[in-house]
């Protein structure tokens, strides 16, 4: 049977209600990423039956705040960057083991970036919380930009990671609702669910 983690939800309150609520979807495991949430605090909410992975977003625009990716990178399982400008995506998935979240304008990867996330392990990020909460044209905008990455991914074997990005209880999805939102972005099924069992390649 296979075991499910949410890489990305973006809390620091209710985080009892955010794990019951993993639960009942069916997940093995959640990655938070709010940093206001304590090691101490995320160990002990790991005794509720589910894995709970400490993690943090950091938003990086320019290639000098790649020293602050690296100090998080040895203070936290996972970290999650938002790359805001090509030049930031060059640098920060040379660091190696993170997940990357593309926020520049463009919002699309190219083969270089594709290959070098490869050999460096960093999981490219597809986060429903962007379809979500996009409206009109801007979701159809968002929705291409995120097949197109997936095709690159696909082509390159880039490791990728499927998220709900959830932002409180209501932003959650179960595992079979991103599934399905991996195949709708070009994936087969069996590689949608690799998106949900990214976290197992990482050193915890």
């Amino acid at each position: 049977m296979d075991e499910f983690y949410d890489m990305n939800v973006r809390c620091d309150n209710k985080l009892k209600d955010i794990i019951s609520m993993a639960k009942r979807l069916g997940f093995k495991g959640i990655c938070i990423s709010g940093d206001k949430v304590s090691k101490e605090v995320l160990e002990k909410l790991g005794e509720e039956g589910i894995d709970v992975i400490r993690g943090v977003e950091v938003s990086v625009r320019e290639s000098d705040e790649l020293r602050y990716v690296k100090r998080l990178r040895r203070e936290f399982d996972v970290v999650i960057v938002n790359a805001e400008s090509v030049s930031a995506i060059r640098k920060v998935i040379r660091i190696g083991s993170i997940i990357l979240h593309i926020s520049t304008p463009e919002g699309i990867i190219d083969q270089i970036i594709a290959k070098t996330a490869k050999e460096n392990n960093v999981y490219v990020e597809f986060r429903f919380f962007d379809i979500l909460n996009a409206y009109g044209l801007h979701r159809a905008e968002v929705f291409r930009k995120y097949k197109f990455n997936a095709k690159v991914v696909k082509k390159y074997s880039t490791p990728f990671v499927i998220t709900s990005g959830a932002m409180d209880i209501w932003d959650m999805r179960a595992p079979h609702e991103l599934i399905s939102f991996g195949k709708a972005l070009g994936f087969e099924i069996n590689e949608a669910k690799r998106g949900l069992l990214g976290m197992l390649s990482f050193k915890r």
